[in-house]
């Protein structure tokens, strides 16, 4: 059973390094993220109205996906590959819609990762006050020990979601500026390397 066990977590170390392997970095040590496109619309959403534009949900995906392959120390640069020759206006619609939807993720993140602080902290203070109770109120056997079931249960919440679910969010937020902060380059089909 442990071999097997063990054999498995060797497999997935190979699949980590074989990832880190096949990305590219630029000279400066930049992860790169390559996407393929046809025309300025298909990685602009369909959906958009007036100047308001945003990346549709697949290049989105796509994005996602790649830049989580690249460590989080790493900036990244987008080389998005292009079928036919674009216009100028096209690149900057195509760089703004990456900017505005990352900046909207990146905004959405902070709010969240501030949301699940406040709980932490409120959940960390109910436990306090119960833990107070228990040493200062005088109770029987019986309501003392679900005063101390309930003093466990809000610090083992608290510090599940500071130990596993904070770090998630924070590294979802940092992915999501590094995709703001990056530099967009396009290139022809042709320059694929």
């Amino acid at each position: 059973m442990f071999k097997s066990f063990k054999r498995a977590l060797a497999i997935n170390r190979n699949k980590k390094i074989k990832i880190a392997e096949e990305i590219n970095y630029t000279e400066d040590g930049k992860g790169i993220i390559e996407a393929g496109i046809n025309k300025a619309s298909d990685a602009i959403s369909p959906f958009c109205v007036n100047n308001y534009k945003t990346i549709n949900g697949e290049f989105a995906n796509h994005l996602d996906s790649m830049s989580r392959q690249i460590p989080l120390k790493k900036d990244l640069e987008i080389h998005i590959y292009t079928d036919e020759k674009m216009e100028d206006s096209d690149k900057s619609d195509i760089a703004k819609a990456i900017k505005t939807y990352y900046a909207e993720n990146f905004f959405n993140r902070k709010l969240e990762l501030r949301r699940l602080l406040l709980e932490i902290i409120f959940i960390t203070l109910i436990g306090v006050l119960f833990l107070i109770g228990l040493i200062f109120i005088k109770m029987t056997p019986f309501l003392f020990e679900i005063v101390q079931i309930a003093v466990w249960l809000f610090f083992w919440e608290s510090i599940e979601k500071l130990v596993l679910q904070l770090p998630v969010k924070r590294s979802k937020e940092i992915n999501c500026y590094r995709l703001i902060s990056c530099k967009i380059v396009f290139k022809d089909n042709s320059e694929i390397e």
